[in-house]
């Protein structure tokens, strides 16, 4: 039996290690610096970890472990996912407690779409509120639904909450005569 119980947690462990692993993502964090130049700031790892509320992004040294960034989750608005053409592989942000300006760049799209999708969906939600910042992205994401989560998709493309902001920003998207948006 004990030897059972140390097979039970020696699976159960490296179970855990390859869920922590699918859910960092190799990437460079920067940190604006006060005459308006990036600075790197470390190259790690980058996870969302908490649930809810209690979400927090953060980054780790890739050589020390040393945890270099650690701060709550924002309101999704504070973040923009920004790139050359369909390849988005940086993330950028104002931390709204210490007011400084942070960047995550990423080696692939994988890493940042999958850091962005946590950091900006609440939890249960396949979609982000629709805003001018990621109104690009919101119809590649319904374009490209992945065929399991097409329900719940729909369902929340009809809640009256996501068609009013919906709504809302095509209004400031024509009023600021941007194309792109509309």
């Amino acid at each position: 039996r004990e030897v059972l119980a140390f097979a039970k947690e020696e699976l159960l462990t490296s179970m855990d290690v390859e869920e922590e692993r699918k859910n960092k993502f190799r990437g460079k964090l920067y940190i604006l610096s006060e005459d308006s130049a990036w600075q790197e700031a470390g190259i790690g790892h980058a996870s969302v970890i908490g649930t809810g509320t209690n979400r927090r992004l953060q980054f780790k040294d890739e050589e020390s472990g040393k945890i270099l960034h650690d701060r709550p989750v924002f309101a999704s608005d504070v973040y923009q996912l920004q790139g050359e053409g369909e390849r988005k592989t940086i993330i950028v942000w104002e931390d709204q407690e210490d007011q400084k300006d942070w960047a995550l760049s990423f080696q692939d799209d994988e890493g940042s779409q999958a850091i962005y999708s946590q950091i900006c969906h609440e939890p249960g939600r396949v979609l982000p509120a629709p805003k001018l910042t990621n109104l690009q992205d919101l119809a590649r994401r319904i374009a490209l639904v992945n065929p399991s989560q097409r329900e719940q998709v729909a369902g929340e493309l009809a809640e009256p909450e996501f068609l009013a902001e919906l709504r809302e920003t095509f209004h400031s998207a024509e009023d600021l005569n941007s194309q792109k948006d509309l």
